[in-house]
């Protein structure tokens, strides 16, 4: 990372999800504030990076205030912020491999109650699991791995659209940004931009472009 940027990284130590210490850290130049949960700064990087490059005709006093978290620590209220992307993290269990143990120590372990035996079989719900990773660690067959990451994007509470790679994540917020240079000297902030051209509108125009992943 640039260190001639304005950025603050602290190491909470007292702060701990689901046993694993994470980084808080939040950008603050060009009134342009991201706060971050997630252990991939390299994201909040390239988001930062790109609106701060996309945005320098953008008035001063025009702030945006943009969140990442993770499924398993989405500790804060996202109608505080602008803009917000939860990384979700899910799992996966290989099929036909499962040695179908009496007491099960992933189902006894699940933070989130997302795995459950259904029959014999075990199951694991996508939309509960909260991708902690504790299942995995405690399968004593290691036939649980971790999904590959979606991203979802909210506009204060609403979920906008859910894609599935990086590329598109920053293809959702191109779009969006692009949205801002257009008409920003119309508005106070990027809130009030949302709320007169409406968000159904902005949802309408980005599902255009990206199908939403369902689980």
């Amino acid at each position: 990372m640039n260190n001639d940027k304005a950025m603050h990284i602290k190491e909470h130590n007292k702060l701990k999800i689901y046993n694993q210490h994470i980084k808080s850290f939040m950008y603050c130049t060009n009134n342009i504030y991201i706060y971050s949960v997630s252990e991939d700064v390299n994201l909040a990087n390239k988001i930062y990076k790109y609106i701060d490059k996309s945005t320098k005709k953008i008035k001063l006093n025009h702030r945006i205030n943009i969140s990442i978290s993770e499924s398993c620590s989405d500790n804060f209220d996202i109608n505080e912020y602008d803009l917000s992307i939860l990384i979700k993290k899910g799992v996966s269990m290989h099929k036909g491999m499962c040695f179908y143990c009496k007491t099960c120590p992933s189902i006894r372990n699940c933070k989130s109650r997302a795995m459950q035996r259904i029959c014999k079989d075990v199951c694991i719900d996508k939309e509960k699991c909260i991708g902690c990773g504790e299942c995995i660690k405690r399968c004593y067959f290691k036939i649980i791995e971790r999904d590959k990451p979606n991203y979802r994007i909210y506009i204060k509470s609403k979920l906008i659209v859910e894609v599935s790679t990086q590329k598109e994540l920053l293809e959702v917020i191109e779009i969006l940004v692009d949205f801002y240079k257009d008409i920003y000297d119309k508005y106070e902030s990027f809130t009030q931009m949302i709320n007169g051209i409406g968000i159904n509108y902005i949802t309408d125009a980005l599902n255009k472009k990206f199908i939403v992943n369902k689980y």
